[in-house]
């Protein structure tokens, strides 16, 4: 039942930038029943709305390309 979560303000964006955020911890997420991620987009300036399909959230588990979940 813990709940965390995390606010990332990103503007002026060319279209193949990105940008990351990385927490390192020390606990297993397999031991976990359910896992939930909730994410919101939205537009900083309503008037320059941005489209379906111009924003992609990537979430990634685990610390290398061999042993991750």
């Amino acid at each position: 039942m813990n709940e965390q979560s995390l606010v990332l303000d990103m503007c002026n964006l060319q279209d193949g930038d990105a940008r990351a955020a990385y927490k390192n911890v020390v606990f297993d997420v397999r031991t976990y029943k359910k896992l939930k991620l909730f994410a919101h987009a939205e537009e900083v300036n309503p008037l320059i709305p941005f489209n379906d399909k111009e924003v992609t959230l990537f979430v990634r588990l685990g610390t290398d390309f061999v042993d991750n979940y």
